[in-house]
């Protein structure tokens, strides 16, 4: 329908394209007709009829050339309404459409590519797109269609997510007039489900045909059979097409008819169906046959047909019989003999599988193998179990199984298969035996010998086992390993001589005791690790005889540490001993008595008395009588507390008592040791005679000073009064003398301008400079006094506020927008606000002035924290100054920059280091030449700064 509407629009754009270049035809002629003819009548004279002539061609020109656009527009929009409506049809097309020029570029393609590949193609040669390896293997198809041969071929070709897909391609030559190729037109079509579907197709008919059972497939309209493979013919002896169209039940015994049809009819409802039947071979023979009958059915519940397969189990009936046979014989045989099909189903059950598992024949017969015993393997999986039978033909294990009331017993399992000749197993014989009892004695066994060897080789101490005759050892424990410092494997089957660990003069000995006595206990003896290391072992040997042979277990014990404590404790007994005997304090050690047991040389000086005498003697023979009692109580109260050591009386005096009767003060510390459940008490005395006196002569001696301190007071007081007077008589006095050198310098200058020349001018200038510079140090000179005399009041100060106030009083708007001024956090101080406040003013008004020759001036305040100060700092760009000057800084009028470089009297860093010392703190300075400096005060943290 949609190509007769297409071939109706183009007959009527060609009807159309006559009817306009009639009307053209017919209009031409009419002017060349009469348009002269006209002309001459309206043309009034030669000239003019020259002109129209002229316009008239004109005129023709612009008619033709309105009707040839005119035209060409209809049809340029009918080709495009085409076009778009082809372009649309090609898109919707589920298959790639293309055209690819003789450069095998392509210059058209539809939306499927864009599908195919992600992304659009045109422009793209065909190798760029499909891929070097793709284009490679259809490169001779290009080839050929571009000699001009019509191709098709299927082939892979890379889709967009990485996979490769089989497409089937076309492609048509598109070929000029005179016979050359321009190019191709591309039609490609993907067929990999249809290649899938072939494929397993394929496999299905693979299977269907050389399946080792016979299948057909029935018809359930007419029950014949209407497919059937070779080896479902072959069971018959017939060919395949004598057993196609065959009604089902002629392929069966009369006597199985009706166990057929019960048969069919329950496969039709429950959808499966597997028994036993004869069938009838076309020699007229019957056979047994295993039958699965398989009804399929359609979505709408309709019977589609039915799967037939049969399996000739002829074998197996025989074998069957001849396993009846046996099993009358079996069932006198002591060890449970069962037998079962392929699928372990039990088909014969002996009287000692009764026995054995308590189940009757009747009550198994016919049952899952895996359903009555369940099975429990140890050393394989039941599925490698099962696979090792089909691939071997016998199995082998010890496993546990499960009888009739529930116990299980270990049995020794050993099964067989029974092979039909054509090679399929056919039945399983299993024959089992009770091995319980003897399971129960191994593991008894296996407990006793696990039990032996974990407390070998848990043994904390060294234990090894050596076979007496060779001296080799047998087996060692992880212990002996550590100590020694050797592997298991590295000690196994060597001597202790072969190894290195034994001394041969210890070993000899050993041996001959052992040989003498049959044992050996605790024999110290030398030994040597590994890594060469002397060690110092108790050895104890037992002889233990196995059957005829002689094995000894040697254990050790490892004593070099105690070896070397105890030599310690001998050299620490000698320290203690020089120590206890050159000690200046006196040392005494009583008992929970109080009797002395110890009583060292400084005890015999300081109490004037004998050891052999004081020792068992009552300590509180060496105490003032009225001090005995609580001094008794005390070291009874000291006893119940459990603490090792405290002084006496809370570090109070003590008194002593010597053998005259005389008493001395002391210092005494006391401590206690309980030994084997004795108490011992120690007690440690130091005359302090001697200090006393030193004691009372420095309390004298204070006093004194105290006495000195005041005259000096009232002397400073006398100086700080005339300082005062110094003070104001530099304030009034000599600032009188400058204020009129001052004035009648200005009045010169003001009053004699005109007499003065340019000289006298210049030096009255200068003399009133001087004069207001001398003022200016004449009030620093009297700040910087003042400083010792004012009183501080120390509150809490916000240094980060105090800071930032300053800067804001030493400058101005305009002088700001040229300094960078940061203030860092900075701790609060404790000190006086009037004083710290002039140490900023000081600090932070020398950095503004020594920045002031820079052109971007920056100024810096922070902080640095110690543990027990608070460091402050103001870094500034600045001029800086020569490190080795540094000491000059803070002395009163040292300068270490001329007037005419920078102003000032040289008292500020004096005051600042004035104020901090005062506080308590100190004041520092780095600096370089043109790099800037770094002035530094700190504080005392806490609120006592003097």
């Amino acid at each position: 329908m949609d190509n007769r509407k297409f071939s109706t629009k183009s007959t009527l754009h060609n009807l159309g394209s006559l009817r306009i270049s009639g009307i053209y035809l017919l209009l031409g002629v009419l002017w060349i007709l009469f348009s002269d003819e006209f002309a001459e009548r309206i043309a009034p004279n030669p000239g003019i009829l020259t002109q129209i002539s002229i316009y008239k061609g004109w005129g023709f020109i612009a008619i033709t050339a309105l009707l040839l656009y005119w035209l060409i527009q209809r049809h340029t929009a009918a080709l495009s309404e085409s076009e778009g409506k082809l372009r649309l049809v090609i898109d919707s097309i589920p298959a790639l459409i293309s055209y690819v020029d003789s450069d095998r570029r392509y210059q058209f393609s539809n939306q499927a590519y864009e599908d195919w590949f992600g992304y659009k193609v045109d422009g793209r040669k065909a190798d760029e797109v499909l891929g070097s390896a793709t284009y490679q293997a259809i490169s001779g198809y290009v080839d050929a269609v571009l000699r001009g041969e019509a191709i098709n071929y299927q082939s892979e070709m890379p889709y967009k997510n990485g996979e490769t897909r089989f497409i089937d391609a076309s492609y048509v030559p598109d070929k000029s007039t005179d016979g050359s190729v321009r190019g191709f037109f591309v039609l490609v079509q993907d067929i990999t489900e249809r290649k899938q579907a072939e494929q397993e197709l394929r496999q299905w008919a693979d299977a269907f045909e050389h399946c080792a059972h016979g299948i057909a497939i029935s018809d359930p309209d007419t029950n014949r059979i209407v497919v059937c493979n070779s080896a479902f013919a072959l069971l018959h002896k017939s060919r395949v097409e004598d057993i196609v169209g065959s009604s089902i039940l002629s392929l069966y015994a009369p006597s199985d008819h009706e166990h057929i049809r019960h048969n069919v009819t329950r496969a039709d409802q429950i959808g499966h169906a597997q028994f036993e039947a004869s069938m009838i071979r076309r020699d007229g023979s019957t056979f047994p046959v295993q039958m699965d009958f398989v009804s399929v059915h359609g979505d709408d519940g309709d019977l589609l047909y039915r799967v037939v397969t049969a399996q000739d189990i002829s074998e197996r009936k025989k074998s069957e019989k001849e396993i009846a046979y046996q099993t009358n014989i079996l069932d006198h045989v002591s060890d449970a003999v069962i037998a079962t099909d392929e699928n372990f189903v039990i088909k014969s059950w002996n009287s000692a599988a009764q026995q054995m598992y308590g189940w009757e024949a009747d009550e198994v017969i016919g049952r899952s193998g895996e359903e009555v015993l369940q099975t429990e393997f140890t050393a394989t999986a039941r599925e490698e179990a099962i696979r090792l039978l089909r691939d071997t033909g016998e199995f082998s294990e010890e496993v546990t199984q499960t009888r009739k009331d529930g116990t299980k017993i270990h049995v020794d399992a050993r099964t067989v298969a029974v092979y039909a000749d054509n090679s399929r197993i056919s039945n399983i014989v299993s024959v089992n035996r009770d091995i319980t009892e003897r399971k129960g004695a191994e593991e008894e066994l296996r407990q006793s010998q696990q039990l032996f060897s974990g407390v070998f080789q848990a043994s904390p101490t060294p234990v090894a086992l050596t076979y007496v005759p060779d001296g080799k050892i047998m087996d060692v424990n992880e212990a002996f390993c550590e100590l020694f410092g050797y592997s298991r494997e590295e000690i196994i089957g060597h001597t202790s001589l072969e190894i290195g660990v034994a001394d041969p003069e210890s070993r000899q000995k050993a041996v001959a005791m052992l040989n003498e006595k049959g044992l050996i206990r605790n024999l110290e003896q030398k030994a040597r690790t590994r890594s060469g290391k002397l060690l110092t072992i108790l050895n104890s040997v037992e002889t233990i005889n196995v059957s005829e042979d002689s094995y000894a277990l040697t254990t050790l014990i490892d004593i070099t540490e105690r070896k070397q404590a105890e030599q310690a404790l001998l050299e620490s007994q000698a320290q203690m001993s020089g120590i206890f005997n050159s000690a200046m304090d006196a040392i005494i050690s009583i008992d929970a008595h109080q009797r002395i047991l110890i009583f060292n040389p400084a005890a015999e000086a300081m109490f004037q008395c004998d050891q052999s005498e004081a020792i068992g003697q009552p300590l509180e023979r060496f105490i003032p009588e009225r001090f005995r009692e609580a001094h008794r109580q005390h070291i009874d109260d000291f006893g119940k507390t459990g603490v090792t050591k405290r002084a006496m009386n809370g570090f109070a005096i003590v008194f002593g008592r010597r053998s005259n009767g005389n008493e001395f003060p002391g210092e005494a510390s006391i401590s206690q040791i309980d030994i084997a459940g004795t108490k011992i008490y120690t007690v440690i005395l130091r005359d302090i005679t001697e200090r006393r006196r030193a004691e009372e002569e420095v309390r004298r001696l204070n006093e004194k000073l105290e006495e000195r301190v005041i005259e000096r007071t009232a002397q400073l007081r006398a100086a700080n009064k005339e300082l005062e007077a110094f003070s104001y008589s530099v304030s009034h006095d000599l600032r009188a003398p400058l204020r009129a050198i001052n004035g009648y310098t200005q009045i010169l200058l003001e009053d004699y301008m005109p007499v003065l020349d340019a000289e006298g001018q210049r030096v009255c200038s200068i003399i009133r400079s001087e004069a207001q510079r001398m003022g200016e140090l004449i009030d620093d000179l009297l700040s910087f006094s003042r400083l010792s005399r004012k009183e501080i009041q120390i509150v809490k100060i916000d240094m980060k506020a105090l800071a930032s106030s300053v800067f804001g009083e030493l400058t101005k708007e305009e002088e700001r927008e040229r300094i960078d001024f940061k203030v860092g956090k900075l701790p609060v101080a404790y000190g006086d606000p009037s004083l710290l406040h002039q140490v900023w003013v000081n600090l932070i008004s020398n950095a503004i002035k020594f920045t002031s020759r820079k052109e971007r001036a920056i100024i810096e305040v922070g902080t640095k924290r110690s543990d027990d100060e608070n460091i402050y700092c103001v870094r500034d760009n600045g001029a800086g100054f020569d490190i080795q000057y540094v000491d000059k800084l803070f002395g009163v009028f040292q300068r270490l920059h001329s007037e005419d470089e920078f102003e000032g009297t040289g008292v500020g860093l004096a005051i600042v280091q004035r104020i901090i010392q005062r506080h308590g703190g100190r004041v520092w300075a780095e600096g370089e030449v043109d790099k800037g400096a770094t002035f530094y005060f700190a504080l005392p943290r806490g609120e006592n700064h003097e």
